[in-house]
């Protein structure tokens, strides 16, 4: 890959992070609030919990560049949800433009991965180092 795409595909992949983080942890800070939302669309209570924990958690782990393919299929699987139970009900209006777009881009993470800067690249390489010197 080219160093621009990846330099791209870094500052996807911090923006993303930073973007699910935040949201994830704005759903725990107010979690009985989520969770009568999530009850207010016909979504089980401990769907909250999981939603938010995808968002917290792989927002870290997409910003420091672990399991990003993994996570970006997380991520795109948890917006395909919003858009179909929530979102799809006024298409492009509000902010629901904003999640097409994170879709778009967890998709992208998905498919490409990001090795630029990322842990992954550390972690494995040291992993593949040990496996050829032993």
């Amino acid at each position: 890959m080219n160093k621009s795409f990846e330099i791209g595909t870094l500052l996807l992949r911090v923006v993303t992070g930073i973007i699910f983080f935040v949201h994830g942890l704005s759903k725990f800070t107010a979690m009985e609030g989520t969770i009568q939302f999530f009850g207010s669309i016909g979504l089980p209570s401990f769907m909250a919990y999981v939603i938010a924990t995808i968002e917290l958690v792989g927002g870290v782990l997409v910003f420091f560049g672990l399991a990003t393919r993994i996570v970006g299929v997380l991520f795109a699987l948890t917006l395909l949800g919003a858009i179909f139970t929530v979102k799809l009900k006024a298409p492009f209006m509000g902010n629901s433009e904003f999640d097409y777009l994170l879709l778009v881009a967890s998709i992208h993470l998905a498919l490409s991965g990001s090795r630029f800067l990322a842990l992954d690249s550390f972690v494995f390489k040291a992993k593949k180092e040990e496996n050829v010197s032993a």
